[in-house]
């Protein structure tokens, strides 16, 4: 169903990965890109191999500007979720994000990773 009719249900899958690495350093890093009509992400999983902890970031790009939105420190004790009400209290009941169309999620770690070191990101969303 097209943006704009009403109502406008969920419609397709839209899951993006994201693998972070030395090579990566605290470059802002796209992360996830809505569908056409927009998308809602439902949530973002963590997972480290590294024995320090990441302080990762996450931001809204606009289209023109990127802002941080909220920051997660990452261990190696397994999945964990980004989009969560502790570190990010303002968001809603179902800890969701809406992004527009022609805007996008990015990450940055505040440090590069350890040399051989991954942190793999999965954003899981449903475009409109």
């Amino acid at each position: 169903m097209a943006a704009g009719t009403d109502p406008i249900f969920p419609n397709v899958l839209n899951n993006d990965t994201l693998r972070l690495t030395i090579s990566d350093g605290t470059d802002l890093t796209d992360l996830f890109t809505p569908g056409a009509d927009g998308s809602k992400v439902t949530a973002i999983s963590v997972h480290s191999d590294d024995d320090t902890d990441i302080a990762l970031s996450l931001y809204y790009h606009d289209g023109t500007n990127a802002r941080k939105i909220g920051t997660v420190t990452v261990t190696d004790d397994g999945a964990q979720a980004l989009l969560n009400a502790t570190d990010m209290p303002w968001l809603p009941d179902d800890l969701a994000l809406h992004v527009a169309a022609g805007h996008k999620l990015q990450v940055a770690a505040a440090a590069a990773m350890t040399t051989a070191k991954v942190c793999d990101i999965v954003a899981f969303s449903i475009d409109y």
